[in-house]
């Protein structure tokens, strides 16, 4: 029972395409488990036409309004926070600085200006969280 399932030799049976043990055979041989055709992606077009005529934003006086509240709680949290934490946010998001700039700007590790952004974006997040539960 056994050699029939064995690849190789011409005596075995073929193996049809709808046998899970050819399904196996076939993932063996596609790198990760993956077919070229599968990890191809189709095309998307970006000719500024047709971006122009896709891309349509909605905005309506609710979406204003609400962006104008949660810019506003933004503000007001990134007031409440430490300065160091502020500095660091406001360098990175608003300045645009790089990990490196702003390392040389606060004398400090790169890896250090990591962990200031990382906590400053906790902090920042649990503020406004405050802010919208009140």
């Amino acid at each position: 029972m056994l050699g029939r399932f064995r690849l190789g030799p011409p005596e075995v049976a073929p193996i049809e395409e709808s046998n899970v043990l050819w399904r196996l055979a076939a993932l063996d041989y596609a790198p990760h488990g993956i077919s070229r055709a599968a990890r191809r992606r189709a095309g998307v077009p970006t000719d500024p036409e047709i971006l122009t005529g896709t891309c349509v934003e909605r905005a309506t006086l609710l979406t204003f309004v609400l962006d104008g509240e949660r810019r506003s709680q933004v503000h007001a949290g990134l007031a409440r926070l430490w300065a160091i934490d502020r500095d660091a946010l406001m360098a990175f998001y608003v300045r645009g600085q790089t990990l490196l700039q702003m390392s040389d700007e606060f004398e400090a590790p790169i890896g250090t200006i990591k962990r200031r952004l990382h906590v400053a974006r906790k902090r920042l997040a649990k503020e406004v969280e405050d802010l919208t539960a009140v």
